[in-house]
């Protein structure tokens, strides 16, 4: 069970302050069960409401500073993905978005990453789909590590991408 000031995970949310946990004084939520109130910290959603025994969508406390780190640090030793086709490629990068899964979210920024330096090289323009699901996964996977280390967004975004440029540049010399 988390507490009240928890820093969570929630879904494809992202993270989340747990502010209060009770059963809100809304209409058409059920009375007799017991919700966790989250604030998003880096979006504008508002409130989320969920229950206190859901199962549905993943939620989980931020990873610790020092994982933060080690995922940080290992991201030149993690292997791109090798998606079959966009359809299934789309269903990955949601699932572990959903899942809450860092590890797997590393992994998609950084097949998306090179995958957009390459179009780039070879003067070409991003897709859309890339450009939006290199968006989403890294708001993710950025907000989780910033929080977690106890920096600021931006930050944190610019290291891993100084990380991955210097990356894709050893790989391809």
């Amino acid at each position: 069970m988390f507490e009240r000031k928890d820093l969570v995970v929630y879904g494809a949310t992202g993270v989340c302050e747990v502010v209060d946990i009770g059963t809100p004084q809304i209409e058409g939520i059920d009375k007799q069960r017991v919700y966790y109130t989250l604030h998003p910290i880096y979006s504008k959603e508002g409130v989320i409401y969920t229950p206190v025994d859901n199962t549905r969508v993943a939620m989980r406390h931020i990873m610790s500073a020092l994982s933060a780190n080690e995922l940080i640090d290992s991201l030149n030793d993690l292997e791109p993905m090798k998606p079959d086709n966009m359809k299934q490629w789309e269903i990955e990068c949601k699932e572990a978005m959903r899942q809450c899964d860092s590890r797997t979210c590393c992994r998609i920024v950084k097949t998306l990453y090179f995958r957009k330096m390459r179009r780039l090289a070879s003067g070409r323009k991003s897709t859309t789909i890339d450009e939006r699901y290199l968006h989403n996964t890294g708001e993710h996977l950025f907000g989780e590590l910033a929080a977690a280390l106890g920096r600021p967004k931006e930050e944190v975004t610019d290291r891993i991408l100084k990380k991955l440029d210097d990356s894709y540049h050893s790989r391809n010399k």
